[in-house]
């Protein structure tokens, strides 16, 4: 065992699985809506081998919330609390993509199914269908040779 307490051998198919979420927070002029979900198990063990998978799963939350563009207005703001992933989201796209820490991040109780703060609030719950989403983003992180436009492509058709 290592000194922060992380187990040096480690697999991933001999593990538990995994207790997750994702969630966003999207205010917007007369209302702020909110999801959250849980990634699949068979959708985290594509991961679960890169040390950087709680990376994957803080930016499939920002993921999610351009998944449902559709819904909501052309340009916002969609905070992200991890540094690493928000700079590919910062290269001359819109949404526009902001740093914010975790402890300050109104999406962070969200991502946990915590909504209590949400109902006090008068959110509104979006509910999303992830299966297509996710079904493309696995079958492309299986054979990642494929050009990025076209996984783009098929990702704005859901």
């Amino acid at each position: 065992m290592k000194a922060h307490g992380a187990p040096e051998l480690w697999s991933p198919q001999k593990r538990k699985p995994t207790n997750n979420g994702w969630g966003f927070v999207v205010r917007m002029q007369h209302k702020t809506v909110y999801a959250h979900g849980v990634l699949p198990d068979g959708f985290l063990r594509r991961f679960v081998t890169r040390r950087a998978f709680i990376y994957m799963m803080e930016i499939l939350a920002a993921v999610m919330a351009v998944y449902v563009r559709h819904e909501l207005p052309k340009y916002f703001i969609l905070f992200v609390d991890n540094q690493a992933g928000n700079r590919p989201f910062k290269k001359g796209w819109y949404p526009h993509f902001e740093y914010v820490k975790s402890e300050l991040n109104i999406s962070d109780p969200i991502s946990r199914h915590d909504t209590t703060e949400a109902a006090k609030a008068g959110w509104s719950e979006m509910k999303i269908d992830t299966n297509g989403l996710l079904e493309t983003l696995e079958s492309f992180s299986q054979d990642p040779s494929g050009s990025i436009t076209d996984l783009l492509s098929q990702l704005t058709t859901f």
